[in-house]
């Protein structure tokens, strides 16, 4: 019995360990998935660290150029549009599919992607106002 229990309990804690993906969203799209942490950071904080990021560069009033720039240890700087918003690492790699650069290319897609439809969002007229009638007076009053 008491086996059983620890194999569940087991079962339980990788599961939550491995569990979902933390999504970036680029306004109401989903940019990429962030499947791994680093070395200082969970998963779920080094999310947060770069949706705000995101943020930052769907604010931007140009399309974001993607820059992928490869360090000596294997790692990929993505910049958009010059915002810095992340180092691919190899945790990321090993989570996602292929190497660093291959997933730091996916990331920039995506956030190219992203913006284009945030952009086309923006740019849509809003829809006409009806007109509202007011309350017509039903007595004359006198002054």
């Amino acid at each position: 019995m008491k086996k059983t229990v620890l194999a569940l309990l087991l079962c339980a804690l990788s599961l939550c360990a491995f569990g979902k993906d933390c999504r970036i969203m680029g306004g109401a799209y989903e940019a990429f998935l962030v499947k791994a942490g680093s070395a200082a950071m969970t998963k779920e904080a080094r999310s947060a660290v770069i949706q705000e990021r995101m943020n930052d560069v769907m604010s931007l009033e140009q399309a974001p150029a993607i820059s992928l720039e490869k360090q000596k240890d294997g790692s990929v700087i993505l910049r958009a549009g010059g915002v810095y918003v992340a180092t691919v690492g190899k945790r990321d790699a090993e989570a996602g599919p292929g190497s660093c650069m291959s997933v730091a290319r996916l990331w920039g897609e995506g956030i190219s992607r992203v913006y284009s439809l945030a952009a086309a969002d923006r740019n849509k007229p809003l829809p006409a106002q009806p007109k509202l009638k007011g309350k017509k007076r039903t007595r004359k009053y006198r002054r």
